[in-house]
């Protein structure tokens, strides 16, 4: 008969190596995430929100000067990428099967998939935003390149999700404005999702056409077949699960510093 001690240490043994199995997948994930280029892009997203709020204040008159620079504080103490980049990380743990998880490495890790990353990352510089607009006419004129970026829009539904980022960032916008005007009222920015919703036909159209200029001018130099190659890596399961996932993980991210940003701003 098997001893008391026996039984114990077999079950240390299984719960350390199922702690280990859980850290090796974990370091894979984040692995991924690297690759894709997820921490960067998430500051990116993150620094534009502050700009914005920043825009917001300095357009704003007749306000207390100490209390924009307070408010910003809150925004910033809020606005935080390790937070949504936490969120994400978790959605993409619980979508992404481990077959999944290993063919993502193997493309993300391949020649064409660094490319891609690289010139994704390329694109998001303020440099070549700016060239990005200097050269909108022609990127736009470009017939085959636009044919391809409606086809990208459609598999990872990019105008939808900036559209919902938009509406974000005007309500946080507004309740920062209106706060600083009226610091002892409680904001209500019905009006605003109102004005968004009466214009989210024309805002959708220059939406879908920033997300098709952003494609072209991102992959303009990539060859014709490579392009090809990425759009239909794209059209993968495991990719759909990946890009979904990370939009569902950006979404409660975000939810999340809005939320700690619209309580900070109550608070002051």
């Amino acid at each position: 008969m098997k001893q008391p001690w026996f039984w114990v240490w077999g079950l240390m043994l299984a719960l350390l190596a199922g702690h280990a199995l859980a850290d090796e997948r974990d370091d894979k994930i984040a692995r991924l995430l690297n690759l894709a280029g997820a921490e960067g892009q998430i500051t990116g997203l993150t620094d534009s929100v502050i700009a914005g709020l920043e825009q917001a204040q300095q357009s704003a008159q007749d306000v207390d000067a100490e209390r924009g620079e307070v408010m910003l504080h809150v925004a910033k103490e809020s606005f935080l990428p390790e937070v949504i980049y936490q969120q994400v990380f978790e959605a993409v743990s619980a979508a992404v099967q481990d077959d999944q998880l290993e063919t993502l490495l193997l493309w993300y890790q391949s020649p064409l998939g660094k490319r891609i990353t690289e010139m994704e990352v390329q694109a998001a510089s303020p440099a070549s935003r700016q060239a990005m607009m200097q050269n909108a006419t022609a990127l736009l004129s470009n017939e085959p390149m636009m044919e391809k970026a409606a086809q990208f829009d459609a598999l990872l539904h990019l105008t939808d999700y900036n559209m919902a980022l938009q509406k974000r960032m005007l309500i946080a916008a507004q309740t920062q404005v209106r706060k600083l005007h009226n610091p002892d009222q409680p904001v209500d920015t019905s009006d605003v999702e109102a004005f968004f919703e009466q214009r989210r036909a024309l805002l959708t159209e220059q939406t879908r056409k920033t997300v098709m200029l952003s494609f072209a001018h991102t992959y303009r130099e990539l060859e014709a077949d490579k392009l090809d190659s990425y759009l239909d890596f794209l059209s993968t399961p495991s990719a759909r699960q990946f890009n979904e996932a990370i939009k569902v993980g950006l979404g409660e991210g975000l939810d999340l510093v809005f939320e700690d940003y619209i309580a900070g701003l109550a608070e002051e």
